[in-house]
């Protein structure tokens, strides 16, 4: 009773602050913040209740049943005539100090501390196990609760009242306005598929790769599975859209082109309207379109697919068609193509080592957006490109990866641990 006249007032006023700190907070314009307030409020004041009561009911409990039984005592050996475990330092030092800052005086309690160590206590006491009985099964019954009841977020919450100028800015920036920048899918072939990453350092930057086989995506068949990949958003319809209903985010139908002659010898077809999105950036197609122009002006090679793709790819003639075909796009108000298109992580291209073709990418612009999502969520979007890819690129050793894939791998991880 003595330890728990002394705690009961410091106790009750750290716990009046702290709530009433929390409480203050409800007033936070951001949502999430002002819940997580009174959260926390709720959370402290329960926390004093269940200390004053659970607490000192479960003492009263150990003191009649369990004191003085040799098999709780995790101490010293059981002296006879001693109780269990030794006091500690704080009950036998801080008393001795105490009397001799007052003097030899005896500390008179105040009214709160008569209270709680009287009639309080002996009503505790009295109860002591139904209190326990209870805070037992309300425990157990918060645990089915919050099994049962959690619940993942299915989308991303806004972080400020709808009516918040701010908030209403963003709503209106993403529902009436294309992202400047869409999540992207690569899809690339040539990596090792057990062991892709050879040597990479402390930041987890890969500083070498394990090139994997290649040779069906360079083959005259995997050229064409290829560039019917990438011709798949303009020939399938719900193949591409700005909503999450399609897989390709962009223009819904085929875009309009143009057929542009910037000099001899070179012909592109470009989108007319330049804000057109295609969804994808590719070098197979520009294989395809490079033959075409050369067979226009009657040079080899000339028919796609081509028999050797690393030679065409590293031939003078392919260079300076895409040289070109990059200034056409700046010219005609897609300068941002020409940039994302030579892009490492946005683009499609080729590495060639020793006159052959040992990695190959390609980009699509996804519909979903962001990189934490729902893991079942997640699942299906990954399936789904997984078919997709699979349709034209069946056997040929591809990997589609995104940065949301990684975080969902994750998630599976820690919901198995949890």
């Amino acid at each position: 009773t003595k330890a728990y006249r002394r705690a009961f007032s410091a106790m009750l006023a750290t716990t009046s602050t702290t709530a009433l700190a929390f409480l203050l907070s409800v007033t936070n314009p951001i949502p999430a913040i002002a819940d997580f307030c009174v959260f926390a409020a709720f959370i402290v004041i329960f926390d004093f209740i269940w200390c004053i009561t659970f607490f000192a009911s479960s003492l009263a409990v150990y003191h009649k049943y369990m004191a003085k039984r040799t098999f709780l005592c995790f101490g010293n050996r059981k002296v006879p005539g001693e109780e269990c475990c030794a006091t500690g330092f704080c009950c036998g030092g801080w008393p001795m100090l105490t009397r001799k800052l007052r003097g030899g005086r005896a500390r008179q309690a105040n009214a709160m501390e008569e209270f709680f160590v009287g009639p309080f206590f002996n009503c505790i006491n009295r109860a002591k196990v139904p209190l326990v009985i209870f805070w037992t099964l309300l425990l157990i019954a918060a645990i089915v609760s919050f099994t049962l009841g959690v619940e993942i977020a299915k989308e991303n919450p806004e972080g400020l009242p709808s009516d918040h100028p701010i908030q209403r800015a963003q709503t209106i920036q993403r529902e009436y306005f294309v992202q400047e920048s869409p999540e992207r899918v690569n899809v690339i072939w040539g990596l090792d598929e057990k062991n892709p990453a050879e040597k990479w350092d402390s930041t987890s930057e890969v500083k070498s790769v394990r090139y994997g086989d290649i040779s069906k995506a360079v083959s005259p068949s995997g050229q064409r599975g290829l560039y019917q990949l990438c011709q798949a958003p303009d020939r399938e319809k719900g193949r591409r859209c700005q909503d999450t209903s399609c897989l390709v985010k962009g223009q819904q139908g085929p875009c309009t082109m143009e057929e542009i002659n910037p000099k001899p010898g070179f012909k592109f077809n470009v989108t007319k309207e330049p804000l057109c999105q295609t969804g994808r950036y590719c070098i197979m197609e520009q294989v395809k379109h490079f033959t075409d122009n050369q067979r226009a002006h009657n040079k080899t090679p000339s028919d796609f697919p081509v028999s050797n793709l690393a030679q065409v790819l590293g031939s003078a003639d392919f260079k300076a068609y895409l040289t070109t075909y990059f200034q056409v796009l700046v010219d005609n108000g897609r300068h941002w193509d020409a940039t994302n298109f030579r892009s490492g992580e946005h683009g499609s291209g080729v590495v060639l080592e020793g006159g052959s073709v040992k990695y190959m990418w390609v980009t699509f612009n996804a519909t979903f957006e962001g990189a934490f999502l729902p893991p079942d969520e997640g699942a299906k979007i990954m399936k789904d490109w997984d078919n997709f890819v699979d349709k034209f690129c069946e056997g040929m050793n591809y990997f589609q990866v995104h940065i949301m894939y990684l975080f969902k791998l994750l998630q599976d991880v820690m919901l198995k641990e949890a």
